[in-house]
């Protein structure tokens, strides 16, 4: 072990002597950013993705995947909570946009081509932060149809996103 210690030190050494003669101040920064700028880029992924899901009736769900390229599920649970018949639908047009509204709270907008084959096609979507408790189950945003979801759509009224983290 004290060999390994050793040995460290005198590569440490050498590396910072090669450094010194070899490289500007400069040079050796701009070397070392990526790292040194690592621990501001990663705490910015901290926000995962999380999925927008709602309820179609007669045990089937939709859960869209909002990580891009946007993916939409649908699938029927079972009682005993199992899931069957589920369908990918990689290829659906739907946008997610994050806006503010006046108060400064931030509205995330889901869209839907009409062109589409799930249920959400043709749909829109305004998602407002819920007021709530992530410990008691409450969704971090409640996303409310605002067109596309009439009586011959199958699209539900309300989804939610919930937290990425409790």
């Amino acid at each position: 072990m004290a060999g390994l210690i050793c040995s460290a030190r005198i590569n440490s050494q050498v590396l910072r002597n090669t450094f010194r003669r070899h490289m500007s101040m400069r040079q050796i920064l701009v070397l070392l950013s990526p790292a040194l700028l690592a621990p501001a880029v990663t705490t910015s992924w901290a926000d995962g993705y999380t999925s927008i899901s709602g309820k179609l009736g007669k045990g089937w769900e939709v859960h869209v995947d909002t990580e891009p390229p946007i993916t939409v599920w649908v699938w029927q649970r079972q009682k005993d909570g199992g899931i069957v018949n589920s369908h990918e639908y990689k290829t659906e047009a739907c946008t997610l946009a994050y806006e503010y509204s006046k108060q400064e709270r931030e509205v995330r907008v889901l869209k839907c081509s009409a062109n589409g084959n799930t249920p959400l096609a043709g749909t829109k979507y305004v998602g407002h932060p819920f007021d709530g408790d992530c410990e008691n189950g409450d969704p971090e945003f409640l996303f409310k149809c605002v067109s596309g979801c009439g009586s011959k759509s199958r699209a539900p009224k309300t989804m939610r996103q919930e937290h990425w983290e409790c």
